[in-house]
């Protein structure tokens, strides 16, 4: 049975837990730096989301527009995480599905690992920085003298604020970038995986022909 291994290395942040970037010591001069990464970050999650989806329909031995709905229709990542285990639990393409289930565990672990900080930049709001760890309050056009900002979870965010609403968390653009690159990262391993491996086409084109037929079922 083949052991499934990454392409290229995982980011250091996701190997270690809590697997999040550490907080920011730079924060931004200008909100609109961290405005533009978060787009970015939720663009690329997005990216994941339909790989991932795409992987599902093969792994249903069913690729269709159909299957891909399916998948859709789940409104929790965390919920088509285990619709692609369950249909990895019963791939019986070329008596692959040991080999498949150890792939899909990896894949979906690591889009776990992901996915805390992905949250965090997703609904997060950015706030003005004073001091080492003082976060004040909402950057806006009330504040024209800030000049440091970062993006921390809200303040009615109780998991993620510490004492007198102090967050435990926050990025600048920076970390924030970073965390696109590790989606980014992950996406290119489950295309690889689905065009290398899953079916054994070593063309990398084929995940985006798999878009085409299902546009098109």
């Amino acid at each position: 049975m083949t052991i499934f291994e990454f392409t290229k290395a995982p980011p250091e942040w996701l190997k270690v837990a809590p697997y999040r970037l550490e907080n920011t010591l730079e924060p931004d001069d200008n909100p609109d730096n961290i405005y533009l990464a978060v787009g970015k970050v939720t663009h690329a999650w997005e990216t994941l989301e339909g790989s991932l989806g795409i992987l599902y329909t093969f792994l249903s031995e069913c690729p269709s527009a159909a299957a891909l709905l399916s998948y859709g229709s789940q409104t929790s990542s965390s919920g088509r995480g285990q619709m692609i285990r369950a249909a990895s639990n019963g791939y019986s393409w070329k008596n692959k599905r040991p080999e498949v289930e150890k792939a899909v565990k990896k894949l979906l672990e690591y889009a776990q690992r992901i996915v805390a900080s992905r949250n965090i930049a997703a609904h997060g709001q950015v706030f003005t920085k004073t001091g080492n760890s003082i976060v004040t309050h909402v950057a806006n056009s009330s504040a024209p003298s800030a000049s440091e900002f970062v993006l921390c979870p809200a303040s009615y965010n109780t998991s993620k604020q510490g004492n007198r609403l102090q967050a435990k968390v926050w990025f600048s653009s920076a970390e924030i970038i970073k965390i696109e690159a590790a989606i980014y990262w992950l996406n290119y391993e489950v295309q690889f995986y689905l065009s290398h491996s899953l079916l054994g086409d070593p063309s990398p084109a084929l995940p985006l022909r798999a878009c085409m037929f299902l546009s098109n079922s």
